[in-house]
């Protein structure tokens, strides 16, 4: 369940959903642990896996979970170091978010 929304009841919670659903982290970090697991077993070619660190890390960005977005994008750039023939502009992409929050 997600921890960074409060609802009375869960009548309000089903009626607030659909515009906090674009904000919650809860599936995300269930699809990326999952992902990461089956890395093991895809010996970590997935491509899946370097998207929702991206998009996890946005996430916390926009909630000023600050911490948790630099380890994510931090991660990213981990593994996409360890690749050949990525692609230089996402990771200066990545290199910019993580800059953004180090100023702030």
């Amino acid at each position: 369940p997600c921890k960074a929304v409060f609802y009375c009841n869960t009548k309000c919670q089903r009626e607030s959903w659909e515009g906090h659903r674009g904000e919650c982290t809860v599936d995300p970090e269930r699809k990326l642990r999952k992902l990461l697991k089956d890395q093991r077993r895809l010996e970590g070619n997935d491509p899946a896996i370097l998207l929702a660190l991206v998009d996890l890390g946005g996430l916390y960005k926009r909630q000023d979970r600050l911490g948790e977005a630099r380890e994510k994008y931090l991660e990213f750039l981990e593994i996409i170091g360890s690749r050949q023939g990525e692609r230089r502009e996402i990771v200066a992409v990545v290199s910019s978010l993580l800059g953004d929050i180090y100023k702030e």
